[in-house]
């Protein structure tokens, strides 16, 4: 079995549950988390990375995370992309945060056939 490498670049640090995912989850569970790198490192008047459906792919492949945390408007761009769709396919774990989603936006395609469960993706 892999070793869980979440991808929590996608939440804030100051929202609640970017504080579960990025300061929690690691010391409780022993995961690695992965978030973008301060930006602030060589340039102290350089804005934060703000997350957008692109980076936050680039930063799953850079990080050679195997589960990601992420919003459903980003979801549902990537859906439209096949290029995103594949780097989601490489993934183990696709966790989305919401009250209610409607996973009508995901084409049966993309799961191989099997049932879309609300925890745990298998797209191969």
């Amino acid at each position: 079995m892999t070793p869980l490498r979440v991808s929590a670049a996608s939440w804030p640090s100051f929202h609640i549950l970017g504080i579960v995912i990025q300061l929690i989850l690691p010391i409780v569970s022993l995961t690695c988390v992965s978030i973008y790198p301060p930006t602030s490192l060589h340039d102290r008047e350089a804005a934060p990375t703000i997350p957008n459906s692109q980076n936050i792919l680039d930063s799953v492949l850079k990080t050679k995370s195997n589960a990601l945390w992420a919003v459903p408007a980003f979801i549902e761009q990537w859906v439209s992309n096949p290029r995103a769709v594949d780097i989601l396919k490489m993934l183990e774990y696709l966790v989305c945060c919401v009250i209610a989603l409607s996973l009508t936006f995901i084409p049966e395609s993309y799961c191989c056939n099997r049932p879309f469960q609300a925890v745990r993706w298998h797209p191969r």
